[in-house]
């Protein structure tokens, strides 16, 4: 619940920025990705397969983490390929066939993914939910993204009282070193409520 309500609001995870010249940055985006994995199959994969399918998709959050980057390659390939086909009348056409010679591994690789999922890891079938069912999952979820304080409350006790001397601090424009050290802090509480709720 935390991670969708994340990307639904842009919560702590994203508002305090992941990216910001950490060291760690790849772990960061790993968790990022992670994060978003959860609130996805929480938020529309889970209940709407059940709904729609009575299968849980099992494989999914797993077969993501190669299926995504594998398709962010695959689709600019394909894309270059046509481009340069189009723009260079003699050579593009040969450059398009180099190009999507090398992306036809890339397809292979997905389609098998594709299949691996869907055949290795059987889906069972599941109860259907009812529409209330749906609508109570649903609202849960509403309640606990949108009320603000009851999240706080609930992921980072201390939070607020960290962001009120930030604020405070940068209102006056005074103790940038005082600043840097409460953003710090935010950040490292934030991450570790994150991490222990997953």
């Amino acid at each position: 619940p935390y991670a969708l309500g994340n990307l639904v609001r842009g919560g702590p995870l994203f508002r305090f920025g992941l990216g910001d010249g950490h060291p760690f940055f790849l772990a960061q985006w790993f968790f990022a990705f992670l994060c978003a994995q959860v609130a996805i199959n929480l938020g529309m994969m889970l209940p709407l397969s059940l709904y729609y399918f009575k299968h849980v998709p099992y494989a999914g959050p797993y077969a993501n983490f190669m299926a995504i980057p594998l398709i962010t390659t695959i689709i600019p390939l394909g894309i270059m390929a046509g481009v340069l086909g189009m723009i260079i009348p003699g050579l593009g056409l040969y450059l398009a066939l180099l190009i999507n010679a090398g992306n036809w591994l890339l397809v292979k690789l997905f389609l098998w993914l594709s299949y691996a999922a869907t055949n290795i890891f059987r889906y069972p079938f599941e109860k259907t939910p009812t529409a209330y069912q749906l609508a109570g999952y649903f609202s849960l979820i509403l309640v606990y993204v949108y009320f603000d304080d009851l999240h706080k409350k609930l992921t980072c006790p201390g939070l607020k009282s960290i962001e009120k001397g930030i604020k405070e601090k940068e209102t006056r424009a005074e103790f940038p070193e005082e600043i840097e050290r409460l953003k710090e802090k935010r950040k490292g509480l934030v991450r570790g409520r994150i991490c222990a709720w997953i």
